[in-house]
């Protein structure tokens, strides 16, 4: 079953590079959905991490924070946990906060996205991160 949820995974990442928004948010949904019935929380996290990132694109805003969240529990459950992923999960769930207009939800989020981004050295994600933290004062 890994093997048909990372081909589904694979197919979402090519129909968001065409440019099918909708195909590629249906594969990664598909492919929580599958990764959860199964046990795959580190796969499930990664597609409901796009997921996320889809709904925010085209304005599901509830489904996106849903979905962010959702990535963000699962990444902080996982025995070995990839920072780099769950710092992108934070970013994303940030920004479906802020677009829903709640930028004291979304501070600490950003916060904690800088820490990890900083220790990586991931010098975009830092400076996006204190230009949104900036922006709320």
């Amino acid at each position: 079953m890994q093997d048909y949820i990372n081909q589904l995974i694979h197919d979402a990442k090519q129909a968001r590079s065409a440019g099918d928004s909708q195909k590629a948010r249906d594969a990664y949904t598909r492919a929580a959905d599958l990764a959860r019935t199964n046990g795959e929380a580190a796969l499930q996290a990664h597609a409901l991490r796009h997921v996320c990132e889809l709904a925010r694109e085209t304005g599901d805003l509830t489904a996106a924070l849903a979905a962010g969240q959702d990535a963000v529990s699962l990444y902080r459950g996982l025995p070995i946990a990839v920072p780099l992923d769950l710092a992108n999960a934070l970013r994303g769930t940030a920004l479906a906060l802020e677009q829903l207009k709640r930028t004291q939800a979304a501070a600490p989020l950003w916060h904690e996205a800088r820490d990890i981004y900083q220790d990586l050295g991931v010098l975009e994600g830092v400076a996006e991160c204190n230009e949104r933290l900036a922006g709320m004062q």
